[in-house]
């Protein structure tokens, strides 16, 4: 059940109770005095016929099931029906437990799926973070390496350019070139991934500051 319907029908149940608590109170206090009402008939009987005596025993019985004897049974009619009120008051605050603990039940479903969500994002970031970092650790050290080869090949071509044209040397520079224009596109690759990855953790934050 919904959190929202089950607050309203927590709601819609407490005029209920207030109005059994009233009326259980009510009856119970009329109850009280029919029977309180029935004892003094019965002395103000007792007083009525001069004392119980064995002649008047059977006047005494009359007027004990006649008038005393009816308010008595109206009294435990009473007591009958506050029974009845107590045992619906009793489901109506058990229907009031059972919608607290529903909301309750579905507050943590609701803390335990966010934070299971959170989770999983901060293990994105950060397995997004771990890619980042061994892709610059890389791009440092293919940086490092085509400087190094534009180094050699400058070394190279001004050698040749002094010594005039070596096909040793030629092929050597053109073995660099090739070693050079392959560590490039590695460059390339590494920052497309930087690229993707920076992208992908912004779309993450974007999704965890909605």
């Amino acid at each position: 059940m919904p959190a929202h319907l089950s607050k309203d029908k927590e709601t819609n149940a407490r005029p209920d109770e207030g109005v059994l608590e009233k009326r259980i109170a009510s009856l119970t206090k009329w109850a009280w005095r029919l029977v309180f009402l029935g004892v003094v008939l019965a002395f103000a009987g007792i007083a009525a016929l001069g004392g119980l005596s064995s002649e008047n025993l059977g006047d005494f019985g009359s007027f004990l099931q006649g008038a005393v004897g009816s308010l008595w049974s109206l009294s435990a009619v009473f007591f009958v029906y506050v029974a009845f009120l107590g045992q619906r008051l009793q489901l109506l605050y058990q229907q009031v437990q059972l919608s607290a603990l529903r909301t309750q039940m579905a507050t943590q479903d609701t803390e335990l799926k966010r934070a299971t969500h959170n989770q999983r994002r901060i293990i994105q970031i950060m397995g997004a973070q771990e890619i980042a970092l061994h892709a610059m650790a890389r791009l440092n050290g293919i940086t490092q390496l085509v400087e190094g080869y534009e180094a050699i090949l400058s070394e190279m071509k001004a050698l040749e350019m002094k010594q005039g044209y070596s096909e040793r040397l030629s092929l050597k520079i053109g073995e660099l070139e090739q070693k050079r224009f392959h560590r490039v596109n590695q460059l390339e690759a590494i920052l497309a991934m930087l690229e993707t990855v920076e992208k992908t953790r912004g779309e993450i934050q974007t999704l965890d500051a909605d």
